[in-house]
């Protein structure tokens, strides 16, 4: 997926009357890539669209939650290594 989805052939038929035109306005962006968004829902795009922005273009609510998501992630990976860990302490004691 490319951030200038109107320049290929990944925009979809028939959202063809909104696809992102340089001429476009903030609002009519938005408001085109949240119905091209809404319709490619699951498919991954949202992911590969934000993949390809830095930190500094992405909305400071998604860095957020990413960084929220990170750290719970962080967190469980600890602590399903200090289960491992006390699984191994505990057989060999056995």
């Amino acid at each position: 997926m490319s951030p200038n989805l109107g320049d290929n052939n990944e925009w979809p038929t028939h959202l063809y009357t909104i696809k992102p035109t340089p001429e476009m306005t903030i609002e009519e962006l938005k408001t085109s890539l949240k119905e091209y968004f809404r319709w490619a829902k699951g498919s991954g795009s949202a992911a590969d669209f934000l993949n390809q922005c830095s930190k500094d273009e992405m909305p400071g609510y998604i860095v957020e939650v990413l960084k929220e998501i990170r750290s719970i992630s962080n967190l469980a990976n600890q602590t399903e290594v200090q289960n491992e860990a006390a699984e191994e302490v505990a057989a060999s004691e056995s």
